[in-house]
């Protein structure tokens, strides 16, 4: 049987496999993709609308990792950082620059850290790479 990983369950492994994230929440719109992830994390509360997940879990939340299709990325993580959330974005951040330059400034004023997703430069055969190159340094 074929099984296509999503990029959230495959971010979300990685997250909990570095044994310093606990998946309390998951929120995905479609049950059909989120069924495998649902069953690895139990105990994690699930919600299909980022919305409401924000609303009531913000106060549980420490950072919130987003990996919708492309044109909510911008969305959902600046409605995260207004509530304080460090946010870990799929790429790609955002569909303009305008939408950059938000996120940006946003992180900025909520102050907190953002980052987006790039499996290449910041997967794990990258940075063992590192080491090889003068100065230990990506390019």
């Amino acid at each position: 049987m074929y099984r296509h990983w999503g990029k959230g369950e495959s971010d979300i492994n990685y997250l909990f496999g570095t044994g310093k994230a606990d998946i309390g929440v998951l929120c995905d719109v479609d049950d059909r993709r989120a069924a495998v992830i649902r069953q690895k994390f139990p105990s994690a509360k699930y919600y299909k609308d980022y919305r409401e997940m924000l609303d009531k879990e913000h106060k549980h939340l420490d950072a919130v990792s987003i990996s919708t299709p492309d044109h909510m990325h911008a969305v959902i993580g600046m409605a995260a950082m207004q509530l304080g959330k460090h946010v870990y974005i799929q790429k790609p951040l955002a569909h303009d620059i305008y939408e950059t330059r938000m996120l940006t400034q946003g992180a900025a004023r909520y102050k907190v850290v953002s980052q987006m997703g790039n499996q290449w430069r910041f997967g794990r055969r990258r940075q063992a790479t590192g080491g090889l190159v003068p100065g230990g340094g990506h390019r």
